[in-house]
């Protein structure tokens, strides 16, 4: 079946929370063998705010900032690379990170941008003493 299906966007989820909804349902029924059109407006900006989750938008970016895009996406998909991000999550389910961002002075944990004054503030308490 042909579907033509018009969205916020498939590429940016700039002020669109349905992006990931959109990309997976579509994905779906791509894989169940139907031909998929996605229509877009240029609304809010968001064709300039677009995620970064392929590596050729990565790679973009990189190049447009004048470094080694190349060079840093083989070494972010290398194999040394996941096996560091790996143990980083498992530390940080050691941990009982849960969210982003988290902060942590000595062992006390903060959880997210309204409580990193919290933090900071125990930060010069401790200095303080």
């Amino acid at each position: 079946m042909k579907i033509a299906f018009y969205g916020s966007s498939l590429v940016s989820s700039y002020w669109n929370g349905a992006a990931t909804y959109y990309r997976g349902l579509l994905s779906d029924l791509a894989r169940r063998g139907h031909r998929i059109a996605f229509y877009e407006p240029d609304a809010f900006d968001r064709q300039k705010h677009r995620d970064i989750d392929p590596p050729e938008v990565v790679a973009d970016v990189l190049a447009q900032l004048g470094l080694p895009a190349r060079q840093i996406v083989e070494a972010a998909q290398s194999e040394a690379n996941k096996l560091a991000l790996r143990a980083q999550t498992e530390e940080a389910a050691a941990r009982g990170i849960f969210g982003a961002p988290t902060f942590f002075v000595g062992d006390e944990m903060f959880w997210g941008n309204d409580r990193l004054d919290d933090a900071l503030e125990l930060c010069e308490a401790l200095r303080a003493r």
